[in-house]
């Protein structure tokens, strides 16, 4: 890979990272202020609308990733300036329909919810139904976002997506809190200040989308006949989608069933905690994934071999030493951020369980990513239905014999499967022989420095200390363990070395020219 490609490539990992840092820091950050205004019980309904939105996310997924990909692949074959101007035009019709019709969809569907689904013990039904109602219309403008950010994605301005993301994560967390603090600590002035920032946003990633599309002189029209092109592999991707959102979000949707709101609200929590180590693999998804796409249409193998391992590798060194520290320190870790120790003891094993599973998960999303860029989506297509048909029995079974840590249990067997079991087939079909580098380069290095620090540092960790000093103890034990990994990593320990070298050199240029 020539290295002004490279630098884009690391340009985007970085901008990616900036901007889901930043996103997942203003949700983490004022969720104990959502809780300390709205109770533990309204805080298990906002949980409920996060799953609910993803859910219905998933529908269009198969629609993002597709323009994603086209847009990619087009950008690599000249005179396709109009026909990427048609299939934004024709995805965003279809798009705003479907946005439609599931607002409609919610807010006809509110009643029942709120009074046959939805266990509250303090919250009156007919709040609950209101806030079910502004839930529809948040995710109706939520779906055409995913649309305008999947372009601006597949078009390689992935510094601009994260510069939307960042400034309407801010407003929406920030005027959130003031919402709650000033104007009235109630769930449906929360959901009010919702749906005003998922309009703004939503408008503002189709405007800049827009405006970055090549301009032809001739205005985008609808083209029935680009969905001939893509819709195998957009029904698909649309199959795993709905397949995976099912497998991702139905412990959250039977246990809405089967706990209070209340006990409901501190598995949502733990589930905060263990959503960062996926989060934290996003950045590399959205950055790598039009690229192999780009290299699969252009069939440069080599290429594409060495830029999977690269990107396995980097993975590995950043979801790792995030999992293990979060897995072995979640009581510590969710007593500085909730700052209540029955919070904290009632969901600290449930986080360190979740975020194993989630690990496991993250550490499958490059494989995932090089058979989308080659358009095979039978694999995870029949992996995700195997987990729908294992997963809900099995949450209900343990969740009535273990409570809410048997509904954890089942989300780890479930990704140790596709970690042990689907990497493999995806390996043997797509880069033959490469399997054994993945367990034992990619991941198994990473892992083994990911491991040491940590261990040890469980062992001598003080208890009953201050804020302060866990933190401080907490944040050595980070950086060392991301130093070990990054330097037993070899692709990550070859960019330290060069970028290390860089520096120096630079260093003494300007040394020499004082």
């Amino acid at each position: 890979m020539s290295l002004i490609k490279r630098n884009i490539i690391e340009r985007d990992i970085i901008a990616n990272f900036i901007g889901r840092g930043w996103t997942a820091l203003m949700t983490l950050l004022f969720i104990p202020i959502y809780i300390k205004f709205l109770g533990i019980e309204a805080f298990g309904l906002i949980g409920f609308f996060v799953t609910l939105q993803t859910l219905f996310l998933v529908l269009v997924t198969g629609l993002s990733i597709s323009v994603n990909r086209e847009l990619a692949r087009l950008s690599t074959q000249p005179g396709t300036d109009q026909k990427k101007r048609d299939l934004v035009r024709t995805l965003e019709a279809v798009y705003w329909v479907l946005a439609g019709a599931i607002a409609c969809i919610v807010i006809f569907l509110s009643p029942i919810i709120s009074n046959n689904w939805i266990m509250t013990q303090h919250l009156p039904a007919a709040s609950v139904q209101q806030a079910v109602m502004m839930m529809g219309v948040v995710i109706a403008f939520d779906l055409p976002l995913s649309l305008y950010y999947g372009g601006l994605i597949g078009l390689q301005k992935q510094v601009l997506y994260n510069g939307v993301d960042v400034v309407s994560a801010t407003f929406r967390g920030i005027g959130a809190v003031v919402i709650l603090w000033i104007v009235l600590p109630t769930v449906q002035a929360f959901f009010a200040w919702q749906i005003i920032i998922s309009i703004a946003q939503t408008f503002l990633a189709a405007l800049i989308l827009w405006r970055n599309l090549p301009r032809t002189g001739s205005p985008p029209r609808l083209q029935n006949s680009y969905f001939n092109e893509i819709w195998l592999f957009t029904v698909g991707v649309t199959g795993i989608s709905i397949l995976g959102g099912v497998v991702m979000q139905m412990d959250k949707v039977i246990l809405s069933k089967m706990l209070t709101l209340e006990l409901f609200g501190y598995y949502i929590l733990a589930s905060g905690i263990a959503s960062v180590v996926l989060l934290a693999v996003t950045p590399f998804f959205t950055a790598i994934f039009p690229r192999l796409s780009q290299l699969v249409m252009e069939g440069d193998k080599t290429g594409l071999k060495n830029l999977y391992h690269e990107s396995c590798q980097s993975v590995s060194v950043i979801i790792l030493p995030l999992a293990v520290i979060i897995a072995l320190f979640a009581p510590e870790i969710l007593q500085m951020w909730t700052g209540n120790p029955l919070i904290a003891s009632e969901t600290h094993l449930i986080a360190s369980v979740l975020v194993v599973g989630a690990a496991l998960n993250a550490l499958t999303n490059m494989p995932y990513a090089l058979q989308l860029a080659n358009g095979w989506t039978k694999l995870a297509f029949y992996q995700n239905l195997a987990s729908v048909i294992i997963l809900v029995p099995g949450i209900i079974l343990l969740t009535e014999r273990y409570g809410m840590v048997g509904a954890a249990i089942i989300w780890v067997l479930l990704n140790s499967g596709y970690f042990f079991i689907t990497v493999q087939l995806m390996h043997r079909r797509l880069l033959r022989g490469e399997q054994r580098k993945w367990y034992l380069v990619d991941v198994g290095l990473p892992f083994i420095g990911a491991s040491i620090i940590p261990c040890l540092g469980r062992l001598w960790f003080p208890q009953y200390a201050s804020n302060l000093i866990v933190l401080t103890d907490l944040f050595i034990i980070l950086f060392m363990t991301f130093a070990i990994t990054a330097l037993i990593t070899p692709y990550p320990r070859s960019r330290v070395i060069h970028n290390f070298k860089s520096l120096k050199r630079a260093f003494v240029d300007n040394s020499r020219a004082d």
